[in-house]
Formats: C-alpha cells, sequence, structure tokens
C-alpha cells in the first residue's frame, strides 16, 4: 500500500514538472534560458512524460488486474457455496 502510495505521487510530481516544463513560456514570459539550458530542459520534459505515462499504464494495469483477481475470487466463493458440505450429516445420508 505504501509502495502504491509512493509511485502515485511520484507520478503526480513528475506530471508537474511536465507541464510545468510544458507550460513555462505561459508562466514566466519572461524567462528565456540559454540554447543548451533549453535542450536540457526539454529532454528532462519527454522523460517526465515517459515516467508519467509509464506509471499511470502500470496503475491502470494493476487496476484492471485486481479487479479480475476479485472476480475469479468472488466465482470461486460463490462455487463452494453451492457445492453440498461433505461433513453435513444431511448430505451424506441422502446421498448413494
Amino acid at each position: 500500500m505504501l509502495q502504491r502510495g509512493i509511485y502515485i505521487f511520484l507520478t503526480v510530481f513528475w506530471l508537474g514538472v511536465a507541464l510545468f516544463l510544458t507550460f513555462r513560456g505561459y508562466l514566466m514570459p519572461d524567462w528565456n534560458p540559454a540554447e543548451e539550458q533549453a535542450r536540457k530542459l526539454q529532454w528532462l520534459q519527454v522523460a517526465s512524460f515517459i515516467f508519467v505515462g509509464w506509471n499511470l499504464v502500470r496503475l491502470a494495469l494493476n487496476r484492471s488486474q485486481r479487479r479480475q483477481q476479485s472476480q475469479i475470487a468472488e466465482d470461486y466463493a460463490r462455487r463452494i457455496q453451492d457445492r453440498p458440505d461433505p461433513a453435513n450429516k444431511a448430505n451424506r445420508e441422502t446421498s448413494p
């Protein structure tokens, strides 16, 4: 649970970094970094979007996998409930 929270925090944090780097021209219009620094920031922006995208896909896959596992568990529980209990004396008497 803690690990999932850390991944969610990192995803939201890097999404913020990526959005800031994307829209920094609107946020700070007079900011004009040197060309080299701008290229480095562009790579950081690309890396941020890749990291955020990877985490969002991973979280979505984990959620669908948990949903599948809970569905399997519910089906199994339903099947177990439908089966007669062999330890029940009434079932043993009616069984051939």
